[in-house]
């Protein structure tokens, strides 16, 4: 059983949940179907770093999205703001950024603040942050835990405008999606019921046309030169 499902990362023949209303980590075996908690007691609260002897022991707050990229799965933990990743190895838990205050602020580690996370999107060295509150999209490097912000002009600062990144503004954005075939990141401002993308490496934010309105979308998928979207309020 699970209890309010958000996030999903698909590994193999492994489908990574996050399965927030539980505050914890599951995983479904796809060719089994069996399901097993990879992290997290039922019980909100806070994880300490390092190796485990019982992940199931471990207290999570409200895991919201995960994304798998080599051999560690992140966990955006929206109950502390925080992102953590979990080694797929051996059962550890490392604390990658955050400081659990709400906010928008770069920086290594727990230097860096985040703004309610809710999505990821993982690529080589790079795991892309969607933040809700902050309206904001975030980049995390695995490699040293710098975060930087691409797009947001503040803690809830919110708008809509395209164009470059120095002045575009989402608002309450819920899903982000990397294109498989270009570098681009896919974005559902939610609060704007708008489908934007942001091309990487430098590149402006720019509104989608569609044929007919959204209605507080929240799920995003990009493959086969096709956009996927959880029209959510409009079921």
């Amino acid at each position: 059983a699970f209890n309010s499902p958000h996030g999903l990362s698909l590994v193999r023949d492994a489908l990574y949940v996050a399965d927030t209303g539980n505050h914890a980590v599951r995983r479904i075996n796809l060719r089994s179907g069996d399901v097993d908690t990879l992290v997290g007691n039922g019980r909100r609260g806070t994880p300490k770093e390092g190796p485990m002897s019982d992940p199931r022991s471990v207290s999570l707050d409200a895991p919201r999205a995960v994304a798998a990229l080599n051999d560690q799965l992140h966990i955006a933990v929206t109950g502390d703001n925080r992102i953590w990743s979990y080694d797929l190895g051996r059962p550890s838990l490392t604390l990658r950024a955050g400081n659990r205050r709400v906010d928008v602020k770069d920086g290594p580690g727990n230097t860096a603040s985040f703004a309610q996370p809710v999505a990821l999107a993982a690529v080589q060295q790079t795991v892309y942050v969607c933040d809700e509150a902050g309206s904001a999209i975030r980049s995390l490097q695995a490699r040293d835990n710098v975060v930087q912000t691409l797009l947001g002009q503040g803690p809830f600062a919110f708008g809509h405008v395209d164009g470059p990144r120095n002045i575009a503004q989402l608002q309450d954005p819920q899903a982000i999606a990397l294109d498989p075939d270009a570098p681009m990141l896919w974005i559902l401002d939610s609060g704007n019921d708008r489908l934007r993308s942001l091309r990487l490496g430098g590149g402006d934010l720019t509104t989608h046309m569609l044929p007919q309105p959204l209605h507080g979308p929240s799920g995003l998928a990009v493959g086969a030169g096709a956009v996927w979207i959880a029209d959510t309020d409009a079921h």
